[in-house]
């Protein structure tokens, strides 16, 4: 039987495991432009991803595959629209940060598969008021 504990640790751990492949793939694209080895680490990395059942440690794990990782390998649209419930996630979990990130880059995304800039800010426009809306009230609630 697993206990609270454990469990926080096997969470943190597993994002750690995908966080180290995912980088170790993008090293290998970044700086050697060994896509095939890249792939492979990727590879690896959503494997586990897709075995880990805790939502709240994978929100930067999924950033990191979608965004900087797996754009060379999948359809930007594709990548986009991961990033976009990574985005989503992340708000639902609190990890701002990473969320507002995920949401810039799948926005990123989709202006480079040549979505239309207006009907794209009119739907990103209310994730964005969102996202300062959350802001403000973590930041407010800190304070008290």
């Amino acid at each position: 039987m697993i206990d609270r504990r454990n469990e926080l640790f096997l969470c943190v751990g597993v994002t750690m495991f995908i966080l180290a492949f995912a980088g170790f793939g993008y090293f290998h694209i970044a700086l050697k432009q060994d896509y095939e080895k890249g792939k492979y680490w990727a590879n690896i990395a959503l494997e586990i991803l897709k075995q880990t059942r805790s939502s709240s440690a994978t929100v930067r794990a999924r950033w990191m595959l979608y965004g900087p990782l797996m754009m060379w390998f999948m359809p930007l649209k594709e990548s986009g629209r991961k990033l976009f419930a990574t985005y989503q996630l992340g708000m639902k979990l609190g990890d701002f940060k990473t969320a507002v990130s995920a949401l810039t880059l799948s926005t990123n995304f989709a202006l480079l598969e040549g979505e239309n800039l207006l009907l794209l800010a009119r739907e990103r426009f209310s994730d964005m008021k969102k996202v300062v809306r959350d802001l403000l009230s973590s930041s407010l609630s800190k304070e008290l």
